[in-house]
């Protein structure tokens, strides 16, 4: 399977560096195994998820904090039954 991959141009717009934004503005990605160029610091708001980091798995909830290093294949699954998976997702640029 080909896991998508999102360049920084994806979401950094006019040679920005940094990017923040709500897991909800984009709902597409969350549930789906992608990688990216960026370092992603995700701050869990609300509800819980499964992150699958390549091939493990870890229960987050709300509070957590979770670092994503550039390259790294890795989805959320939210966990149903609960309050919405939410997230605050910061990016940045490894440079």
């Amino acid at each position: 399977m080909k896991v998508p991959f999102f360049d920084n141009d994806s979401f950094f717009k006019d040679n920005q560096r940094v990017h923040i934004h709500l897991s909800t503005d984009y709902p597409t990605y969350v549930g789906v195994i992608h990688k990216h160029e960026f370092i992603e610091v995700v701050y869990i708001l609300s509800g819980s998820a499964i992150h699958t980091v390549e091939n493990r798995e870890y229960t987050v909830n709300r509070g957590d904090v979770v670092l994503i290093n550039s390259l790294v294949p890795h989805k959320f699954e939210e966990i149903k039954g609960q309050e919405q998976f939410v997230t605050y997702d910061l990016m940045f640029t490894p440079d």
